[in-house]
């Protein structure tokens, strides 16, 4: 199989589970999302990344999460500092404004999933997002002739959500080679 040169990159956000409280917004949705990139770009986008995780935080040895970032929580505390916040902003706005790659985002409504198909009938949600994100890359890969691909996920309790899921990733990648990581 040839090295793929293109990736696409899954993480998630939200859990799969149907049950508990699906009127609250942080039980209510799973985002599926895939960055599509060249492997050249990748390299681009991490040693940016690095150089202003290094600029900004003295490392770039940190992981960027979100929740982390806005709240202000070790070892981002830093970004409390109104001008320091605007130059990681700035920093981060330009990384992503200079590189070339695709987003796809796939997002359950877990609530009105339950609601239309009751708790018994209706499809656990990380398949049904993992289905759509696969029909979405395959309909790009075919726009442009791509026959190589790889998929990466950012956490690894997804891959083992993923090797239990291989219908709909065999499905859309047949006559492809494919290469989970």
């Amino acid at each position: 199989m040839n090295n793929p040169s293109i990736r696409m990159y899954v993480d998630e956000n939200g859990h799969e589970t149907l049950r508990g409280n699906l009127e609250n917004d942080n039980n209510r949705f799973l985002c599926l999302t895939g960055v599509i990139m060249r492997l050249s770009e990748h390299k681009i986008l991490e040693q940016k990344l690095n150089d202003l995780k290094s600029q900004i935080f003295g490392s770039a040895d940190i992981i960027l999460h979100r929740r982390e970032l806005i709240s202000g929580k070790p070892p981002f505390e830093i970004l409390k500092d109104d001008n320091i916040r605007d130059n990681y902003n700035s920093g981060i706005l330009k990384i992503v404004s200079d590189l070339q790659y695709r987003v796809i985002a796939i997002l359950i409504d877990k609530k009105a999933h339950v609601d239309k198909y009751g708790i018994l009938k209706a499809h656990n949600p990380y398949a049904l997002a993992l289905e759509f994100l696969m029909q979405r890359y395959q309909y790009w890969l075919q726009e442009f002739k791509i026959r190589h691909l790889a998929i990466f996920w950012q956490n690894p309790e997804a891959v083992k959500k993923t090797k239990s899921l291989k219908k709909p990733i065999n499905f859309y990648t047949k006559g492809k080679d494919i290469v989970i990581l």
